[in-house]
């Protein structure tokens, strides 16, 4: 769906969120704000691109009427649509596909009924930043998680093993895995806003929660060292180097939502919500 309304970029995200204003959310900006942050991102929300060709917005608990739109939407009072929306942000991430996610509001009589639909995987154009000195990403299935290095890893300007060596993992070592190289067990590294180099998958692995919520975000960038030789001088500055956007085909996880609402007097009003992985595995209304 073509959001209809404003969603509130918060200054964690990077890039990829739009803000299309209409009169049906100017009285609900003030109070937006206080709702919540990016559902589901890593490193507190970072966003390495965003869908090619459509407007799409990271969920956001601040996204006023952003996932429900003003058809539905304008059935509602301010407060209910901030509701409503943070309850569609939650069954996008935890509901099971034909498992009903039910709200209510008792002082206002409002009721929605939201069901995931189905969930799939998808082919989708996303735009990545990377590092010059990377080979061009090639068609990648996306992860959008915090990983860390299960032992010391060379990370690699491309997904073989006697490619250039650009930078290194240290045991435990947090990072971005974007996603993985499609049909090969390379993994993409994700440093900031850029991807930095691969890393193989068998030197890696999904961090667990308790690590993650202990760490710091991870979006400082290490010297590089070069851990075949222990080459001290191979340092390379991540953040004055240069990059380029690149267009790259995606193997993506998309969810539909039918949100249902009942109005105070009675009025209802339906209307399908479709949801998609980003590349730091926030979600993305489509």
């Amino acid at each position: 769906m073509s959001l209809l309304a404003s969603a509130i970029c918060v200054p964690v995200v990077l890039t990829g969120c739009k803000t299309v204003e209409t009169a049906f959310d100017n009285d609900c900006k003030a109070g937006g704000a206080a709702i919540g942050a990016v559902v589901g991102g890593v490193a507190a929300g970072m966003l390495l691109g965003k869908g090619s060709g459509k407007i799409g917005t990271a969920l956001l608990g601040a996204a006023v009427g952003g996932l429900i739109g003003q058809q539905v939407g304008s059935l509602l009072d301010c407060q209910d649509r901030q509701a409503v929306d943070a309850k569609t942000a939650e069954a996008v991430t935890s509901a099971k596909d034909g498992e009903k996610v039910t709200w209510s509001n008792p002082q206002t009589g409002a009721s929605a009924v939201i069901t995931p639909q189905e969930t799939k995987t998808e082919q989708r154009t996303v735009a990545l930043v990377r590092e010059k000195r990377m080979a061009p990403l090639p068609k990648l299935e996306l992860i959008g998680e915090t990983w860390e290095a299960k032992k010391a890893a060379n990370v690699r300007t491309a997904p073989t093993t006697d490619s250039e060596i650009v930078n290194g993992l240290k045991v435990g070592e947090l990072f971005t895995a974007v996603g993985k190289v499609e049909g090969s067990d390379w993994i993409v590294v994700g440093r900031g806003k850029r991807t930095v180099g691969y890393v193989a998958a068998s030197l890696v692995q999904k961090a667990s929660p308790t690590t993650v919520v202990a760490s710091v975000p991870t979006a400082s960038v290490r010297p590089a060292v070069n851990l075949d030789t222990v080459e001290k001088d191979r340092a390379v500055d991540l953040d004055a180097a240069n990059t380029v956007t690149q267009e790259v085909t995606t193997a993506s996880t998309c969810r539909t939502m039918d949100v249902k609402v009942t109005a105070k007097d009675g009025q209802t009003g339906q209307q399908n919500v479709k949801a998609c992985k980003g590349t730091d595995g926030a979600w993305e209304i489509l």
